[in-house]
């Protein structure tokens, strides 16, 4: 659905708010959403604003400066997500946006995140006792599945090509197998000299997996074979696979000691975030600058 004329007639200064929120919550560019979807979005940004504005009123943002360099390394960053700057440029002008309204906006986002981060600073230090708490009462978090660090080839299926139908498809992976099975240590070059998957580059490596990852058909398959072991003909819904499994790091509960640098990120995540929830309902209710 095109929005573009609902866009058009909203405040400039709310325009990237807008596309934030939008991608945040819908995962697709304004213009694009229902007359439903898109008026949920402006409320929502409306609200927002509102509450941004009390930030940016309050003490403990008065001395919060940034410099146009510090700006222009934020849009710089952001214009680095896209392949170039006319690409950039152009999604810009699908939004109603210009460099100037899109730095202004961002601008006022990154000092409400340096108010918030300030407001958050003072949070009570996360204790040993505090994370040794947390490591036993969670202790069902604290298992590390088993992982294994695989390798794959996979040759497509296409039955209106007729070398990628799927018997030949099939007799090409079984033949490939049979190389394998002399040359194990080959497996890397295999892969990129015949599998059809990106991972050829990178000798077919799928990294580190736990249960759940890949499709079903493979996951069974891996998780059955040896340390450096090699795989018959497998079946997905992408084509046929050979698969090799490197390494196998079996499942173990975490010792404390280990588990202590997440658990502290973890409280001190959820602290901060007490701190600025509980601040910013002072602000609302108008308390800040008392």
């Amino acid at each position: 659905m095109n929005n573009a004329n609902t866009i058009d007639k909203i405040e400039p200064d709310l325009r990237y708010s807008v596309l934030r929120t939008s991608l945040d919550k819908f995962e697709t560019p304004p213009y694009e959403l229902s007359s439903e979807n898109l008026n949920l979005v402006i409320k929502q940004v409306e609200k927002e604003r509102e509450i941004q504005s009390r930030i940016l009123s309050s003490k403990e943002a008065v001395d919060v400066i940034l410099t146009e360099e510090s700006i222009d390394r934020a849009f710089d960053e952001i214009c680095k997500r896209y392949e170039n700057k006319d690409d950039f440029y152009e999604d810009l002008s699908r939004n109603y946006l210009d460099e100037t309204q899109f730095k202004k906006s961002l601008s006022r986002d990154i000092k409400v995140e340096i108010v918030l981060e300030r407001v958050s600073s003072n949070f009570s230090r996360i204790s040993d006792v505090d994370v040794m708490i947390y490591y036993h009462m969670h202790l069902q978090k604290m298992i590390k599945p088993e992982t294994r660090k695989a390798r794959h080839i996979l040759i497509t299926v296409n039955d209106e090509i007729a070398e990628n139908s799927r018997d030949k498809s099939l007799a090409k992976v079984k033949e490939i197998v049979e190389k394998l099975k002399r040359k194990p240590k080959k497996f890397s070059d295999y892969a990129l000299k015949y599998s059809e998957c990106p991972t050829a580059y990178k000798g077919g490596e799928l990294g580190n997996i736990t249960v759940g990852v890949l499709y079903k058909e493979l996951e069974d398959v891996l998780f059955r074979l040896q340390e450096k072991q090699l795989s018959a003909a497998v079946e997905s819904p992408l084509g046929f696979h050979i698969l090799y499994c490197d390494e196998i790091q079996k499942s173990k509960t975490l010792s404390i000691a280990e588990a202590t640098p997440s658990i502290q990120k973890l409280l001190e995540q959820r602290r901060k975030k007490i701190c600025q929830k509980t601040w910013l309902s002072k602000i609302i209710a108008g308390e800040s600058n008392d």
